[in-house]
């Protein structure tokens, strides 16, 4: 019986940040963001049901969530943390720019880009296994491909 049940946990802890047919897709999520005056994304996820989103907003940085069907923010703190953050290069490639080229080489279940280290990590479902990309900021070439 602990053996059912363990296996049925580490299953949906699989696909417990799986996107669903109701929320809206990473793009549009992006767009909703830009559009609300957020254009400088550093993060993006879908987790616990939400899309959270990390951005600057006049050099400061805010956490937002969004609904996930609507996009609308409930929720948006400032950071405190006044420490080093790095900041999306200036010449980055628009993230709008690069999850339509990701979309069209195959990678369309994308639930997190975050930005480390001067490359963008991206989580991707791709055939329902877990991937992860590493993407130039500045082209949106995928340097690498992990399985997780």
């Amino acid at each position: 019986m602990k053996i059912i049940v363990l296996t049925m946990l580490f299953t949906l802890s699989l696909f417990a940040d799986r996107i669903d047919d109701n929320t809206k897709p990473i793009n549009e999520i992006i767009e909703v963001t830009e559009n609300a005056g957020y254009t400088e994304i550093k993060e993006i996820e879908y987790d616990d049901g939400v899309w959270k989103v990390t951005v600057f907003l006049e050099g400061k940085k805010r956490k937002l969530t969004l609904h996930p069907e609507t996009g609308e923010v409930i929720k948006d703190k400032a950071s405190t943390y006044t420490g080093y953050m790095e900041r999306v290069p200036k010449d980055a490639m628009p993230l709008a720019k690069l999850v339509k080229s990701l979309n069209e080489n195959g990678y369309k279940a994308i639930t997190e880009i975050s930005l480390d280290g001067g490359v963008w990590e991206i989580e991707v479902y791709v055939d329902n296994k877990k991937k992860e990309l590493i993407v130039d900021v500045k082209t949106g070439k995928v340097l690498i491909v992990k399985n997780k």
